[in-house]
């Protein structure tokens, strides 16, 4: 059944900011953006600000709400540790689902120890869930992403990854350069630089993802640039642990445009993409003082960019693109509001989100809200009985 969002008061397209527009979502889950659309189904769109959903490419759902004596001892190379049972971590990853959804958040790549029984409740709440698998783990990876979360230890299982990343055409994300106490050591012990020895194992390349890398050199990038390497940057873990951001500027100057993520939240804190977009753009301002760096930029890295760097189809509000979209209250905002985009973005918190639609299917909806509301209620007395919660 098609339906059709009516009158959408702000619509933040590929080809600019519309107004008044009417949104029709086909039964394939395709859009089409114009006047007087008609559909079976009519949502009302005034005073709704439309964006496209949020792409978190790196995180680990079962650390969100541990309790902090979990995580005291957790950093850049021990942060994907999993302490809590089986049982217990797959229900705090099912909340971290609902969070996930209630901010907006429409593609998510999740390190989870269990994640394939995570991705059966991801695909029951509607999301689109990808399963980051630990080498040498592979054969939960279903061929898409791999996991490198200690590069040490790939070191005797070079030819063997390179040969499975080739054979399933799978992405490797790597952990690297996180640090400098990771860069200069990683030095000391193989007489190169992290990116300069990847470089040499032919080990980056398009389908090559490098994780929260702020420690790098301009050579280096020129590395990355010459092998189309992608880059997911983690703006809130890199102020929380001192470690900060690559500029987007020189990242952009040699044709890299990073996609955003929340990292482990034992160190990114908060799983809601909208904060990270947020202070990605203040930290690529404020810190590389770069004023003319703008929120469009860094909402496309918090959207377009990280479906493309998994060559996901969606990242776009266009005729014929994949509805993957968001939809704002705007009641709050004044009207000047309307006319800054930056000021725009600023004044959406996740309460004003009304609407998710994920592959053309409405998935959250002021209708469904006391439904999530109570399954995170039983989710939570559960944990609690469990004293992981308290």
């Amino acid at each position: 059944m098609a339906y059709v969002f009516k009158q959408c008061s702000l619509v933040y397209s590929s080809e600019g900011i519309l107004r008044d527009v009417d949104i029709l979502v086909h039964p394939d889950g395709r859009i089409n953006i114009g006047e007087e659309l008609a559909g079976e189904e009519k949502v009302p769109c005034k005073g709704l600000l439309v964006v496209h959903g949020f792409a978190n490419l790196h995180t680990q759902l079962t650390h969100y709400f541990y309790k902090r004596e979990f995580l005291s001892r957790l950093n850049w190379s021990s942060h994907h540790d999993e302490p809590l049972p089986k049982e217990s971590a797959i229900s705090l990853a099912v909340l971290s689902l609902y969070n996930t959804l209630e901010t907006g958040t429409t593609l998510i790549v999740d390190a989870s120890l269990y994640a394939e029984e995570i991705s059966v409740h991801a695909g029951k709440i509607g999301l689109n869930y990808i399963i980051s698998a630990r080498w040498p783990k592979k054969e939960v990876s279903k061929g898409k992403v791999i996991l490198i979360d200690n590069f040490d230890s790939i070191e005797e299982d070079l030819e063997d990854l390179r040969e499975y990343q080739e054979k399933a055409k799978a992405f490797l994300m790597i952990h690297v350069s996180n640090s400098k106490e990771q860069v200069f050591g990683f030095k000391r012990r193989k007489g190169r630089y992290p990116i300069e020895y990847l470089y040499m194992k032919n080990l980056l390349g398009s389908r090559t993802i490098l994780i929260s890398p702020a420690w790098l050199t301009s050579w280096e990038l020129s590395l990355l640039a010459e092998t189309e390497t992608r880059i997911v940057q983690a703006p809130i873990a890199g102020l929380y642990t001192g470690e900060g951001l690559l500029p987007h500027e020189q990242l952009r100057n040699r044709g890299v445009t990073p996609a955003l993520c929340s990292e482990s939240p034992s160190l990114g804190l908060t799983l809601d993409m909208l904060e990270q977009l947020k202070t990605y753009y203040l930290f690529q301002r404020g810190f590389f003082e770069n004023i003319d760096y703008t929120i469009s930029d860094a909402y496309l890295s918090a959207t377009s960019a990280g479906y493309n760097t998994l060559m996901f189809e969606g990242g776009e509000i266009r005729d014929g693109a994949k509805a993957d979209l968001l939809f704002y209250s705007l009641e709050e905002l004044s009207l000047p509001t309307y006319q800054d985009a930056n000021l725009l973005f600023f004044g959406l918190n996740t309460k004003s989100l009304e609407y998710v639609v994920v592959n053309g299917q409405i998935i959250f909806s002021p209708e469904k809200k006391q439904e999530i509301l109570a399954e995170k209620r039983r989710l939570i007395e559960k944990l609690m009985d469990q004293e992981v919660l308290g």
